[in-house]
Parts: C-alpha cells; sequence; structure tokens
C-alpha cells in the first residue's frame, strides 16, 4: 500500500516524525511538505536520514508570470485533470499523478481544507488528523470557511483523531462522516527500572512542564501557582510568542529565583531534566494530549494535568496522575502540594509508566494505522 502523508513543513514536529519511522516497512511511505524544504544542511542531513522519501510540493509562490504561464500550458498538454482548480492545485494534481499513492493522509485538517481537492480531482481517497487548533480554535476563528471543511470533513475516507473528544467535535460540525478513529501518539518507551520504595524527604519539590510558550499551554496559571508553593522550584521547557510575557509575570511576581525558562531543548537534553523533576505539570486550556505529557509517563514521572481535550480519557485522578482545576492557580497550588508526598510520587509515577507502555507504545501507534489506512483504501 502507497501512503503519501502530509504535513506544512520539513523538519516536520517531532510526533509526526515519530509516527513516521513506526510506519516505515509496514507500508509504502512518502512524505511530503506543503512549503519548501528549507535548504539549510541539517535540514538536508534530516532528509537523508528520514526512512522515507521526502518531497516538496510543487509551489509557485517565487516563479515569474512566465513560468507560471509554461507550466499552465504544460498541464493543459498532459491532460491534467482538475481544470476548475489553481494553477498551485493543478501542479499539486500533477504531483500526486506522479507519486501515484493509494492513500493521501493530511497531518492537519487545516491542511485538508486547502489540499484534499487536489485528491479529489484524481479520486485518490484521503483521510485527516485532527489533533488540537484545527477543530478546536480554526472553526471558531474561520465561520466563512466552515462549509468547505465541512465538505472535506464529509467526503474523506478516514479520519484520525488524537482523543475521543475531538471525534464528537467533528461529528458537531459535519453529519455525515466516517466513524473517527482515535489513535493515540508514540513516545520512546525509555528502558526503565522502577525506582526504590521512597524514604520521607524534606527536599522541596521540582516540577517541569514543556510546550510550546502559547496561550493554549496557559503557563501564565501555571507560574502564578508557583506563588502560593514558597518552597517549590518549576523549569519550563520550550519557545514561543508568549516568552516576553511570561518572563515579565516571572519577575513581576518575584519568582526569578526558583522559576526558569529553559528555553527550547532537544528531546536527548531535556531527558536528563525529566529525570532530575518531582512531578510534571501541563496547566493548558486546550489540548488533545499532550505529547509532552505521554513522554514524561514514558519516564515514570507522575504527572500532574488539567481537564483539557482529551487528557481525561488517559489520566485518572489518584490513579496514574492528579487533574487540577482548569484557570486556577490557587486550585493548581493546593493539588501541587501532594507533591511533597514521595510514597504518592512512587506509586502514581510507576502507574504512569503502565499507562504510556499499554497507549503510546511504537508497534501499536504503526498497526493501528495500517489498518486505518487499508480501511481507507477499501471504501
Amino acid at each position: 500500500m502507497r501512503v503519501l502523508e502530509v504535513t506544512y513543513t520539513w523538519p516536520a514536529e517531532t510526533f509526526i516524525i515519530r509516527h513516521a519511522r513506526a510506519l516505515a516497512g509496514r507500508v509504502t511511505l512518502t512524505m511530503a511538505a506543503k512549503s519548501p524544504i528549507r535548504p539549510h544542511s541539517a535540514t538536508i542531513q534530516s532528509v537523508r536520514d528520514f526512512p522515507a522519501p521526502v518531497v516538496s510540493l510543487p509551489n509557485i509562490d517565487h516563479m515569474n508570470r512566465l513560468e507560471k504561464a509554461t507550466a499552465a500550458v504544460r498541464l493543459r498538454l498532459n491532460g491534467v485533470p482538475g481544470s476548475d482548480l489553481r494553477l498551485r492545485d493543478r501542479m499539486v494534481v500533477r504531483a500526486l499523478q506522479e507519486l501515484r499513492p493509494d492513500v493521501v493522509h493530511f497531518h492537519f485538517g487545516t491542511l485538508a481544507r486547502l489540499l484534499a481537492r487536489c485528491a479529489d480531482a484524481l479520486d485518490i481517497p484521503y483521510t485527516i488528523s485532527l489533533r488540537g487548533s484545527d477543530i478546536q480554535v480554526w472553526p471558531l476563528l474561520n465561520q466563512d470557511d466552515m462549509q468547505r471543511f465541512r465538505y472535506v470533513l464529509e467526503h474523506a475516507a478516514g479520519i484520525h483523531v488524537v482523543c475521543d473528544t475531538f471525534g464528537t467535535a467533528a461529528r458537531q460540525i459535519a453529519n455525515s462522516i466516517p466513524t473517527p478513529r482515535t489513535i493515540r501518539t508514540t513516545v520512546p518507551l525509555p528502558d526503565y527500572i522502577p525506582p526504590p520504595a521512597p524514604a520521607k524527604s524534606d527536599a522541596p519539590p521540582h516540577f517541569i512542564s514543556v510546550g510550546r510558550l502559547h496561550w493554549r499551554k496557559a503557563f501564565h496559571d501555571l507560574i502564578r501557582a508557583m506563588a502560593f508553593l514558597p518552597d517549590a522550584t518549576l523549569e519550563i521547557v520550550g519557545d514561543g510568542p508568549e516568552e516576553e510575557h511570561l518572563t515579565f509575570l516571572i519577575h513581576q511576581l518575584g519568582l526569578q529565583d526558583r522559576v526558569m525558562l529553559a528555553g527550547r531543548l532537544p528531546y536527548e537534553q531535556f531527558a536528563t531534566h525529566f529525570a532530575a523533576a518531582t512531578a510534571y505539570v501541563q496547566s493548558s486550556i486546550a489540548e488533545g494530549f499532550s505529547n509532552a505529557v505521554a513522554e514524561a509517563m514514558a519516564f515514570g514521572k507522575p504527572v500532574f494535568v488539567t481537564p483539557a481535550g482529551g487528557t481525561e480519557e488517559v489520566i485518572h485522578d489518584g490513579e496514574n496522575g492528579i487533574v487540577m482545576p482548569m484557570g486556577d492557580p490557587p486550585g493548581m497550588a493546593e493539588q501541587l502540594r501532594q507533591a511533597s508526598d514521595p510514597a504518592l510520587m512512587h506509586r502514581l509515577g510507576i502507574a504512569a509508566r503502565k499507562t504510556a507502555e499499554t497507549h503510546f507504545d511504537a508497534a501499536d501507534h504503526a498497526e493501528q494505522f495500517v489498518h486505518f489506512y487499508s480501511e481507507a483504501v477499501r471504501r
């Protein structure tokens, strides 16, 4: 089975690269980026090291008028279908003809809205992933495009969601759609030896959180919660548009000695930061299911989470994690005080690792996607 997976840029997000590596050898996979592959050495090396071909879809942004006119004539002479499509889309149709996939998968709903018509022109079945803002935020901001998005969902051969909650949201947008298929993310499962039973410890808790510095992650709530925990420390790993706001907030609250913005770190490096932390914290107000939470659970770390998106589908309060109130710094701080109980953190860390082994295994993730694509082709 030939599968073409389409994302926005290359290098793609870490969770997409992990997904594609898990699929290697199970399908004939090609990765395509909507934007041109960035021509620097790190990107080129990542393409060479990747276990599948990586291509850029045609882009007319840097073509002059003569080049565009020449391309249009060639498409007409080659009988490329979709005469009602824009030149950009017809060039993508031509690229799909050459790649000859059995199914095209769009890694984001917003990307499918832009390019699904190209697969339609060739009667190639397409599938869609709904991961976060494409189903939670974008429909609120783009009411004028909702009819097109509804059409794309209704004509998809399969819809993948990262949590059951998003399947429900998709049904609210479009009436007649394939049954959404929940397939969890996959993360590395490091070799794990359960820690020894803890002794009583008077050491203050050290928390870690990972994610883009963006309003959806609500790091401002977590930082405000730290003001109620005078002995605790916090490290936030990531970068993004909220960095200036968060830096100001940390200093405004006088927390600069206990709250650190560590910037963006590669997985191998922040793994050592995980190891040093008492617990992981997710403060988000909007999520599908956080990849960083899954990574922390794979490390056997206890997790404190808000009930955003599909989080509570995996994490059950008091069993394999602690659920905190969303958008409530004092209430979050009250729950975070439980990190001072080493016996509780030990039990929750072991339970978190067992959950990770059940939900985030790469082989199981790949098997589910192979079945998902096979169903789409049959449909």
